[in-house]
């Protein structure tokens, strides 16, 4: 019998476009080169699934926010 592995605690997606597409919209949400701050707490699953799926965006998952992002997220810089 095989263990589950834990879950991380993944608290946002950091979201970019590819280095060839300057600007793309994808679930609701459009984003640049620049990386974007998404807090999970923004996004619902079907969101989720379709960002890490876009081949034109880069979505690095963030398991630690320092405290610069978090006030980013709070004052809405993320949005």
């Amino acid at each position: 019998m095989t263990t589950a592995k834990p879950k991380t605690d993944v608290q946002a997606l950091m979201i970019s476009t590819t280095k060839q597409v300057t600007s793309f919209r994808r679930a609701g949400m459009s984003f640049t080169q620049s990386p974007t701050l998404v807090p999970l707490d923004d996004l619902d699953e079907d969101q989720i699934k379709a960002l890490k799926a876009e081949p034109m965006l880069r979505v690095d998952e963030v398991t630690e926010l320092d405290d610069d992002a978090k006030a980013a997220i709070q004052s809405g810089a993320g949005e």
